[in-house]
């Protein structure tokens, strides 16, 4: 039997990383529920894959908007990751901080949201390959490649006919300014995409104390015991009225979970019942080869530059 001092609905970019933050140190345990199921996929982990995943039913939402007016009442997809990592798992992997003017604006009508308060939390996180400087950071947990090295010759050439016409050769675009051309910055690791959801993964070790509950929906209706503090990291695309309603207490008596299964009840109605998930991750050195042989591969035929 275990208890948890948080519960967390949602293992995505922030549920994850919330959870490793809680539990880091071994002060606190956490509950993590996952709608989706486990990230120990090949199309997950080779970068290209993020194509198949695009589409993908069983590790996406597959969201539509309304009906858009702009679009002539068609609606816009909105993919979204239903997955152990959620979104970090599934996208392109593109590292945009974004421009800090828009950050000064923000932080004009929201104290803390403005760029040399955002900038500082940047550099906290990040694992920038080339190197931390005033602006980028190195150590943190979230791993910034360049693809200056792999990118198809012709990126270059595309590079001089820009310059040409008055554009900027911008080496690092997350750095003073974005302005000007570039190739992207990506969440890559050794060849292999860079999600949160490996953050999961060592949550066996002595100081992460984090335990997974994956195929795991919270739906309307739902009711979550009295015993820990729950954080809701669902995403934006998810409505906040998918938690309908959380009863606290001042005890840490938490939800009692079995070895291979958890059951949870309010006032003896089960809410709902799922298997524990593994946490262990297998060292799977062939298939690691292969992804960065298929992604060597693929960024050579299909470079990734802007404007």
């Amino acid at each position: 039997m275990s208890e948890f001092d948080f519960i967390i609905v949602g293992a995505g970019s922030a549920g994850a990383v919330l959870a490793n933050r809680l539990s880091e140190g071994g002060k606190y345990t956490v509950l993590l529920l996952e709608a989706g199921g486990s990230d120990k996929s090949f199309w997950i982990s080779m970068p290209i894959g993020y194509g198949h995943a695009y589409y993908d039913a069983s590790i996406n939402w597959k969201y539509l908007t309304e009906p858009e007016t702009a679009l002539g009442g068609k609606p816009s997809y909105w993919p979204r990751g239903k997955v152990l990592g959620g979104s970090s798992s599934i996208n392109a992997m593109v590292w945009a901080r974004g421009d800090a003017a828009d950050f000064e604006n923000w932080g004009r009508e929201a104290p803390g949201w403005d760029w040399d308060a955002v900038s500082r939390i940047y550099r906290r996180i990040e694992d920038f390959e080339l190197g931390g400087d005033q602006g980028r950071g190195v150590g943190g947990p979230v791993r910034v490649s360049t693809i200056d090295r792999d990118a198809h010759p012709l990126c270059q050439n595309y590079f001089e006919a820009m310059q040409q016409v008055g554009y900027v050769r911008n080496s690092d675009y997350n750095g003073q300014s974005i302005e000007g051309v570039f190739t992207y910055q990506i969440n890559t690791n050794n060849g292999l995409r860079a999600s949160t959801g490996p953050v999961l993964h060592r949550s066996g070790t002595p100081t992460i104390k984090i335990s997974v509950l994956r195929q795991t929906p919270m739906s309307r209706g739902s009711y979550l015991t009295e015993n820990a503090p729950l954080a809701s990291s669902t995403g934006a695309a998810t409505k906040p009225g998918r938690l309908h309603r959380v009863v606290k207490s001042s005890s840490r008596r938490a939800q009692s979970i079995r070895r291979r299964s958890c059951s949870c009840r309010v006032s003896g109605r089960r809410i709902f019942s799922a298997p524990m998930a593994s946490t262990s991750l297998p060292k799977t050195p062939m298939s690691a080869s292969i992804c960065r042989i298929i992604w060597a591969w693929t960024i050579s035929i299909a470079p990734m530059c802007r404007h």
